[in-house]
């Protein structure tokens, strides 16, 4: 049964303001939640939220002011303003995921930036600056917001009135340890405090809330980081919540833990994350549900067993697991000398499993007769227990530390009698020795049941099959779970209700002032800020969809941007005239087709479909078995191995007669076997290629055997459909040449040294149907930079050969994967490369006449703002808003042009829209309006809008553009030519020396790594 969002969020918020004795004007209900029935009643009882006005005025105050200021003015193209609002659509009422914030009038904040004379980790650092706030700061304690890394924030000047940095000694102890109880000798670590100036948050405020379209604002990111700051003082201090990835927090104990068993010793945390965001007359806190893959808090015993029953029985593959895990450690108690007895509970880090390497270069070494083995086994030299548990009863032989002594007045001692005769722990003698990381190169060795896993720490590894459908099952969740998640649980353990947030004035209840962003400043405040519970409401439109056009002109039935081709011909079917197939087998795999008969049928009922859809396909002419068992070795397939084994076949294929297509029926979804074959394939033989599930194609599934279809063509240089005469004149003039960019980056745990992937494609044919694409190389972990000149000449003349040795007029680039942080970053680094490569290109005769035209726009899909439908007839069957809704106001900034856009249905859970953002443009705001679309806003909307129904590979709109689309997929098939290395792994290295060296071997190779030249002119990557 279906909820709307609309009954959870007005629930919860009567919910929250019947406890504080406020009920907005309303009358509240004790009806509980749940049921078609009372999502009806409540919409019955309340029409809809009410947009704010005031909101509203200035942004219509603000897009007039700017359309009379361009009106005779040369526009600039980098960074446009904002050419008006789209009036495009159906007006509908949406609630955006966030908060409405405010702050006192004349808020004014003093920053400090923090620096430490030595490199710490994450965990130390933030109880160092902690200790510096108690030591020193401790009357402004509560006065004071950190980030407790780099920044301190607080309404008064901390050094009264003194500019120059000062230098404090922290004193550092543990945070278990009592104020009292420092060691002797602690150790200090040097702090220098520098202040940084005053951040003015009123002439933010002051910026967002002016009617005047020219107004600037020069301090805005400093000032909304320092604002992020403060809200996220109070949860990232809180013991009970893990702080992951800046600003999301996850509960690890309490009434707000949400946690869920992913199996074989992984677990998911769901959470909640933060962000301050600029909008026009207003400051927003958004919210968003998040999810954590960690490590599963508990005995380690529990972990160790799980991870052996569920993922592998493998010494090696267990201590991978293992390494760098927290451990807290409780086969002792340590007290102080306090009345109360309290306990310190000792965390250390697994370094490794019990090893023969272990100590080799001590006078006494331990004595371990293989990797891996269990406490019974592993033994270690002790002086004199009795004397040495005296002489070190503060020291690590407490873990049962060797100690590297001359003295050979001592025997062997295994570790499980050193636990049972000293702590009274049995070990079970089946489970591996844990060694653990210290100070001392010496090893320290525990048994494992005298270890529990800290709750809350990331795990950087691979899910299975099965861990990644569970994932999913956990973190899609429909529109009305999430914003109940977030109006409820979210505020609380975000630290925004009064009862978890005390650096904050107050969670207020009231109804907002439609006329003010500030409210009055009181004596007792500490920052002044406040919070408002209630989701705020944005409008929006719901753009009409184009049509879609198959061969002869027919026009496909679109409903929900979901529309079928049935026996429609594609508008222009590929040429066929050679296919071959490879079926690749393993042992370790289920054989689908035990005869080759039974694989040939199937071959040829795609073959039929294909020809349904009007491609003229011969028989099948040739196929090969391959079997690829003997490329196996410790759970993973060797890539040479791999790649020699499948290589072969599809050679021998190639060599009896050249083919235009070859498939890979493969027996499972390995993607190692995958990515060798479009190595192979791609690289190495030049040859188009299309893998298949054996499985998938024993089904003879319509829907699975149209959708390879669809591949085969574009690879074939075909198009599958294209968009009515009625729509979009940008496309339809062909004149345009769109472009996609993006960059992939190597996984967590990867080398260093392992760089990042630009990829670009652009349309060269008038339908935009086919997209070549091109791969570069470039620094590692960095998103802009690349040779994007170089790309943009080689696109330039593929679409010169393509249309007659003539060059495109306009040139529209969406850019994927950039921060908001790097808009400006495009502008300036980018943009003249691409500029420079069309004056390359391009003859004097064209650039005179201002030739080519050019506009990039940034895509992001990473975002965090969603938005739920607040009427119930604006709500599609999984109470998302429907397909085609773009917001431009509201949430976004009246004088900068960016959009929001769902152009999708999606299959399930909550709609991610698209988050479009202008920062050149040369021709948008240049084309002429029509009735329909009456200003640049609307034209670019519309455009972008359009071509979300031209993605090849699916009879759907998507949920971003195609060619953000299609770069995406360029730079996952470059993983895959290199997906050893991308993954953070090797197959044959077992040491962390044999790794980088393997990592140093593939990484020289990888400029030599380019796309077979025969391959360079169609969509090879689909």
């Amino acid at each position: 049964m279906s909820y709307h969002v609309q009954s959870y969020v007005r629930t919860q918020i009567s919910q929250f303001s019947a406890r504080d004795g406020h009920t907005n004007g309303r009358k509240t209900t004790n009806r509980p939640n749940g049921g078609k029935r009372q999502s009806k009643d409540i919409f019955r009882q309340n029409p809809g939220p009410i947009l704010d006005r005031n909101v509203q005025e200035t942004e219509d105050t603000i897009a007039t002011q700017l359309q009379n200021h361009n009106a005779g003015a040369q526009l600039e193209p980098s960074m446009p303003q904002r050419p008006g609002f789209g009036s495009r659509g159906a007006e509908t009422v949406l609630y955006a995921n966030a908060f409405q914030l405010s702050t006192a009038p004349e808020c004014e904040l003093f920053r400090y930036n923090l620096e430490t004379e030595q490199t710490h980790g994450t965990r130390k650092l933030r109880r160092i600056v902690s200790l510096l706030l108690d030591e020193y700061f401790v009357e402004a304690r509560e006065h004071i917001a950190t980030d407790l890394c780099s920044t301190l924030i607080c309404p008064f000047d901390l050094l009264k009135g003194d500019d120059s940095p000062h230098t404090f000694d922290v004193h550092y102890r543990d945070e278990f340890t009592l104020q009292e109880c420092y060691s002797a000798a602690p150790m200090v670590f040097r702090v220098r405090v520098i202040p940084t100036g005053k951040i003015s948050i009123s002439s933010l405020v002051q910026h967002l809330c002016s009617s005047n379209g020219t107004n600037a604002c020069h301090n805005k990111a400093e000032a909304l980081h320092a604002l992020t700051v403060i809200l996220g003082h109070s949860s990232r201090a809180r013991s009970d919540l893990v702080s992951l990835d800046g600003n999301k927090r996850f509960a690890v104990s309490g009434n707000l833990v949400e946690h869920f068993d992913l199996g074989a010793g992984l677990e998911a945390l769901r959470g909640f994350s933060f962000s301050v965001r600029a909008a026009t007359a207003r400051l927003l806190v958004g919210c968003q549900v998040e999810y954590a893959l960690c490590f599963r808090g508990g005995p380690l015993v529990k972990v160790i067993a799980a991870y052996r029953r569920e993922a592998s029985g493998s010494i090696v593959r267990l201590e991978r697991f293992l390494r760098r895990i927290q451990v807290e450690l409780t086969h002792f108690r340590q007290q102080q000398d306090e009345p109360d007895g309290s306990y310190i509970p000792r965390f250390k880090v697994i370094a490794s499993l019990a090893s023969p390497s272990d100590g080799r270069r001590l006078h006494h070494p331990p004595i371990v007769p293989r990797h891996g083995a269990g406490p019974r086994e592993v033994r270690f030299w002790l002086e004199d227990v009795a004397e040495a548990v005296e002489e070190n009863s503060d020291s690590d032989i407490e873990m049962g530390e060797v100690i590297d002594s001359h003295v050979e007045n001592g025997r062997y001692v295994s570790v499980e009698d050193y636990f049972v005769q000293r702590y009274g722990v049995y070990p079970d003698p089946n489970l591996p020795v844990v060694r653990l990381l210290g100070r001392s190169k010496n090893p320290s060795y525990v048994p494992a049941e005298v270890c529990v896993v800290r709750s809350g720490q990331p795990a950087a590894t691979h899910l299975s099959a099965e861990q990644e459908s569970r994932m999913m099952d956990i973190a899609i969740r429909s529109p009305p779970e999430n914003a109940q998640s977030i109006v409820t649980r979210g505020s609380e353990l975000l630290g925004f209700s009064a009862q978890s947030n005390t650096i904050l004035v107050r969670f207020t209840v009231r109804s907002f002032s439609t006329t003010m962003l500030t409210w009055p400043h009181h004596k007792q405040q500490k920052f002044g800020l406040s919070i408002y519970p209630g989701l705020v409401n944005v409008p929006g439109r719901i753009l009409p969809f184009p049509s879609v056009v198959y061969a002869n002109g027919r026009k496909a039935q679109v409903a929900g941007g979901v529309w079928r081709q049935n026996n429609t011909h594609f508008y222009k079917p590929g040429r066929l005239s050679s296919w071959g197939f490879v079926y690749i087998v393993s042992a370790k795999d289920r054989e689908v087709f035990k005869k080759p008969v039974e694989l040939y049928d199937c071959l040829a009922a795609f073959r039929a479909k294909l020809k349904q859809f009007g491609v003229d396909a011969p028989p099948i002419s040739d196929g090969r078995r391959v079997d690829v068992t003997e490329a196996y070795d410790h759970g993973n397939y060797d890539t040479n191995d791999l790649d020699a084994l499948i290589g072969s076949g599809i050679a021998r294929l190639l060599k009896r007669r050249k083919q235009d297509v070859i498939l890979a029926i493969l027996s499972s979804p390995n993607s190692q076997i995958y990515s060798s074959v479009k190595r192979v394939c791609d690289i190495h033989l030049g040859v188009n290629n299309v893998c298949m599930l054996a499985s998938k194609l024993a089904k003879q599934s319509e829907q699975y055997l149209g959708g390879v279809c669809l591949k085969v063509n574009l690879k074939l240089g075909g198009v599958n459909q294209v968009l009515g005469t009625e729509r979009s004149d940008i496309i339809s003039e062909g004149k345009t040449m769109v472009v996609g960019i993006d960059v992939t980056h190597p996984a967590a745990g990867a080398s260093s040294d392992t760089p990042s992937v630009a990829g670009m494609v652009a349309s060269i044919d008038r339908h935009l149907a086919q997209w070549p694409g091109d791969i570069q190389i470039q620094a590692s972990r960095q998103e802009t930079g690349a040779p994007v000149d170089r790309m943009l000449q080689s696109r330039l003349e593929l679409w010169a050969v393509a249309n007659g040795q003539k060059l495109p007029e306009n040139i529209v680039v969406y850019r994927d994967g950039v921060s908001s942080s790097q808009y400006e970053e495009v502008a300036r680094d980018e943009v003249p490369l691409l500029k420079s490569a069309c004056a390359e290109i391009y003859p004097q005769t064209l650039q005179a006449k201002g030739l080519p035209r050019l506009s990039v726009i940034i895509v992001c899909k990473r975002h965090r703002t969603r938005f739920y439908p607040a009427r119930e007839g604006d709500a599609d069957k999984l109470s998302n808003a429907k397909n085609g809704m773009v917001v431009d106001r509201g949430v976004t900034e009246a004088r900068e042009w960016d959009f929001y856009l769902q152009s999708h249905t999606p299959l399930h859970g909550t709609a991610r829209p698209a988050h479009y953002y202008v920062v050149w443009d040369e021709i948008f705001r240049r084309r002429k309006p029509s009735a329909h679309l009456r200003n640049a806003a609307d034209i670019l909307e519309d455009f972008t809008h359009d071509l979300c129904y031209l993605f090849g590979r699916a009879t759907r709109a998507v949920s971003i553009c195609p060619p953000a689309y299609y770069a995406d997929l360029l730079c996952d098939r470059a993983r895959c030519y290199l997906k050893d290395v991308f993954d953070g792994r090797t197959t044959r290295g077992r040491s962390r020396e044999d790794d980088e060296m393997a990592y140093g071997e593939v990484i020289s190779r990888f400029d030599k790594i380019q796309v077979n030249s025969s391959l360079k002119g169609c969509m090879f990557y689909i």
